[in-house]
């Protein structure tokens, strides 16, 4: 057996066993079990039926069994009883077509960075890490045709030889495009949309019609659902997507009050490219990020700021200082600052010495304002070095959208939709005493064509839509040991304690905000209760948040192309399936 680690960076496979890997000679001594010798009863629930038939074809397919996989932030584990990789096209065709004729669950899985691991299906899975190239390039039109499995980081070194950039990015660049596009992850900007809205062409192999090729103008209706579908539609292959000319951004990153962000909010919403706020819970104080093109005045801005080099210097000296305080055990006094290069592994850290204490978390967000007071100023770059930042470590995290205006021109007052969900948010965190850690992120975008966003707006191209998350992090046991706590089940248990917590932070969130405020949550950070009358709930949610109609056109398009449900996994089958559905 082996356990795939999904981290950031890379997917790390750390064998835990000798790994038994089917070869052609065991697989011809395998007894393979045809539909011919099962009933239909049988062949519907005998994982050793499904298991035997993916074992057979290992010999054609690179597959591996019994896998078990983890998401970046080990919130979500599992044992996974096949995962295929092709190594080309053809190949993937052939895998789709066999699973779907023998009823053999394969999910698509992309990097596993989603904190929800939506990609997970214990009963089997297919990565198209290998399928990574690009395609063709056109300059002239700017757009681009990527293999699926493409990493953001790889295409935009790729995008780079040619001029050209993707018009956003989200904040990790180790996401597959097929995991970028089937989510709707997102970056920031009143006028630009989530990033499944690049996508003008697609060629997606379904379970029951094999490979379809689709285009915006001449397949809108059905391009609209595939390009975020979760996975449950097809396995989309190869993505044709719409590039802008590459380019560089200046960063002004400053911090004002909160009245003072809500005066100029209107304003610089309209003024600026991109715009995110990183709000601080327990102060007055707010991180403002704006992005925009290389202008004149700008460089003369940036020219003009006198940045306080020696003021960051000195707080991180503050915090490691604390750190050192903290650490219970002389001998990892050392240890405990390393791989501290910047703030959030600083907070990392000292998050993981009592994250569940409402007065050390204020401490540590009061010690992050000061950090950001003295890390104000101007940064020049590339676009895709400017719109990436660094979201922390291990953590949960709960993000949901909601409609701001029509158009950013709507946007007037200081009384916004997105300024009066911000007061309520910070006004529930303090009633309630939640030990909320900084950076609240509040970011914006326009409208999706997809009907399954949620920043989708069918009459509104141009409606803004906020984007709010909220965070809870997870030390490792290595930062654990670090203050004492070594033993797993010490370390299980700080896990799930701060788990609780998160749950009670979003359900607040979900009981006193999201319904007033019309907010749907990121599909990748939607964590599907156990209990049956909660399941119902979520499901009855989908259906009124994103409107029946379009939840049925998207259940009619599933049923069509995956008639036997291969492709789904407990969300999806919750979500979107019958119960004469559901094997």
């Amino acid at each position: 057996r082996r356990v795939c680690w999904y981290s950031r960076v890379s997917c790390v496979m750390i064998s835990r066993r000798r790994l038994f890997t089917v070869t052609a000679s065991t697989a011809a001594v395998a007894v393979v079990i045809s539909t011919a010798t099962c009933s239909s009863e049988t062949w519907l629930s005998s994982k050793f039926c499904r298991r035997i038939l993916a074992q057979s074809r290992a010999s054609l397919f690179p597959v591996e069994h019994d896998i078990d996989v983890i998401n970046w932030s080990d919130t979500h584990r599992s044992t996974v009883s096949h995962i295929y990789q092709p190594a080309s096209t053809s190949e993937l065709c052939e895998i789709v077509k066999y699973s779907h004729f023998n009823r053999i669950p394969l999910r698509p899985t992309g990097s596993g960075l989603s904190p929800n691991a939506v990609s997970f299906h214990e009963a089997g899975m297919i990565s198209l890490a290998s399928l990574d190239s690009i395609v063709d390039v056109n300059q002239e039109t700017k757009q681009a045709t990527i293999q699926a499995g493409a990493k953001v980081s790889d295409v935009v070194s790729a995008l780079k030889r040619y001029n050209l950039a993707l018009p956003n990015y989200a904040s990790i660049s180790e996401q597959q495009l097929g995991g970028l596009f089937n989510v709707g992850a997102h970056g920031s900007g009143a006028r630009i949309p989530p990033a499944d809205n690049f996508v003008i062409g697609m060629k997606i192999v379904t379970p029951a019609f094999g490979m379809l090729h689709l285009n915006l103008s001449q397949h809108f209706g059905l391009l609209k659902y595939a390009q975020l579908a979760l996975g449950a539609l097809g396995v989309v292959s190869e993505y044709s997507i719409q590039c802008v000319d590459r380019h560089e951004l200046i960063e002004h990153t400053f911090v004002e009050t909160r009245d003072q962000v809500k005066v100029k909010h209107a304003e610089r919403l309209k003024q600026h490219q991109h715009l995110r706020y990183m709000w601080i819970p327990y102060t007055e104080n707010v991180v403002v990020v704006t992005c925009d093109r290389v202008t004149a005045q700008l460089e003369m801005e940036m020219q003009e700021s006198v940045g306080d080099e020696s003021g960051r210097q000195s707080v991180m000296k503050k915090g490691k200082q604390w750190l050192m305080e903290i650490c219970s055990d002389v001998s990892e006094q050392e240890s405990v600052l390393d791989g501290i290069v910047g703030f959030a592994q600083l907070r990392d850290r000292l998050l993981a010495y009592n994250g569940l204490d409402l007065e050390h978390v204020k401490r540590v967000n009061a010690l992050e304002a000061e950090y950001w007071k003295c890390a104000q100023g101007f940064r020049r770059d590339w676009s895709e070095n400017i719109l990436g930042f660094d979201c922390g470590g291990q953590q949960w995290v709960s993000e949901v959208a909601f409609p701001v205006a029509e158009s950013v021109d709507e946007i007037k007052t200081k009384d916004s939709h997105d300024m009066t969900y911000m007061d309520e948010l910070l006004q529930v965190i303090e009633a309630h005493k939640i030990a909320a850690p900084a950076p609240i992120e509040q970011r914006w975008t326009s409208s999706s064509r997809a009907p399954l966003s949620p920043a989708y707006n069918e009459n509104h191209e141009h409606a803004v839509h906020s984007w709010v998350g909220v965070i809870v992090y997870l030390p490792t046991i290595e930062e654990l040991s670090m203050f004492g706590v070594r033993s797993e089940d010490d370390v299980a248990s700080t896990r799930q304690k701060l788990t609780e917590l998160f749950e009670k932070y979003r359900d607040l969130c979900d009981e006193q905000l999201w319904k007033k405020y019309g907010a749907k949550e990121h599909w990748a950070k939607i964590e599907m209760p156990s209990e049956n009358e909660a399941q119902l709930k979520k499901r009855m949610d989908v259906e009124s948040k994103y409107g029946v109609e379009n939840v049925d056109e998207f259940r009619r398009l599933k049923r069509a192309f995956d008639p036997h449900n291969i492709l789904s996994n407990r969300m999806i089958r919750v979500l979107f399936e019958s119960e004469t559905e559901t094997e």
